[in-house]
């Protein structure tokens, strides 16, 4: 059953909101219903006859969720199933990916394409190897590089992507860029499982397992992150995969913005900085090189950027 429900908000807000929902095709009613439900974890109940996969496609179910009602192993076999009935993923709606860019644009400043670098204040944090496994396929992870800023990585992300070098091509490459920016322009942040997964490895006990690496993301995301909002600047949280969404924060501080691939991409072309992101998208989806496998980037977590009110901004030159 829907309601009718008032509330109480400045005239300019609402105008801004309007303008906003206007120029990204949607409207007030659904930026608020879908905050609503992204912060209370709210699911709108279905007829019993729903089916798992299509709720699960369209965005209307969690993938544990999904998991559960069609009695799968894992989210692999979801994935698989998908791929049976020729169902996408669910992605993040337009409006919210066309917000993300925007921060990023208002964080990092507008620049012309080979104009000076602004002095770095803002942090580009990578807690998920989904955003370095997308560029390494579109063979375009020196725009990492070209962002200008200090990125920092958790362990476990970078244990993932750099795990075995002698029989991977990816491993290899990635580690290469990587250590190559080790004590300059990257920081890897230690977490206490990730540590010991190492030593596991070490003693040849290791068992993979996905739920290391969301651990290891957890407790950095808990505790680790706070050197870096703590002082006030802002941070870039790049994300991909749909299980960052599962993470909860102790504290969501104001300077902290999420960035999706899409919308880093999108924010980068805004900024001169490439030419055109769909070029870049196309190939991480579609690569030209038959040895790499295409990347999903429908596969992104609910929810769009979560600005409290004063949030943070940099501009180019300001102190």
């Amino acid at each position: 059953m829907m309601r009718n429900t008032t509330f109480n908000l400045p005239n300019d807000l609402v105008q801004h909101a309007k303008a906003y929902a206007a120029q990204h095709g949607t409207t007030v009613t659904a930026l608020v219903r879908d905050h609503l439900e992204r912060v209370t974890g709210y699911c709108a109940a279905r007829p019993q006859q729903d089916d798992p996969l299509m709720a699960f496609s369209e965005g209307r179910m969690t993938k544990e969720a999904a998991v559960a009602a069609l009695g799968l192993r894992d989210y692999s076999d979801l994935l698989l199933a998908l791929g049976e009935r020729r169902l996408l993923t669910p992605s993040l709606p337009r409006h919210e990916v066309e917000a993300m860019a925007d921060t990023m644009v208002r964080l990092l400043g507008r620049r012309a394409a080979g104009g000076a670098a602004s002095k770095p204040r803002c942090v580009l944090v990578i807690p998920d190897a989904g955003p370095i496994n997308s560029l390494w396929t579109a063979g375009r992870l020196d725009l990492l590089l070209a962002l200008g800023i200090p990125i920092v990585m958790v362990d476990a992300v970078y244990d993932e992507l750099t795990g075995d070098p002698a029989n991977y091509a990816k491993d290899r490459e990635v580690k290469a860029f990587l250590d190559a920016l080790a004590g300059t322009r990257l920081t890897v942040e230690e977490t206490f499982v990730g540590q010991q997964a190492r030593i596991a490895r070490q003693q040849g006990t290791f068992r993979a397992n996905k739920g290391i690496g969301d651990a290891a993301v957890a407790e950095f995301m808990g505790d680790g992150i706070g050197d870096y909002v703590d002082n006030g600047s802002p941070v870039l949280l790049l994300f991909e995969d749909a299980d960052f969404r599962s993470v909860r924060f102790v504290r969501k501080s104001d300077n902290l913005h999420m960035l999706s691939t899409v919308a880093m991409l999108r924010g980068m072309e805004r900024m001169g900085l490439i030419e055109s992101a769909d070029t870049v998208i196309a190939a991480m989806t579609n690569p030209t090189d038959p040895t790499k496998r295409p990347r999903m980037l429908r596969d992104l977590p609910d929810g769009f950027e979560d600005e409290a009110v004063g949030g943070s901004t940099w501009q180019p030159g300001r102190s």
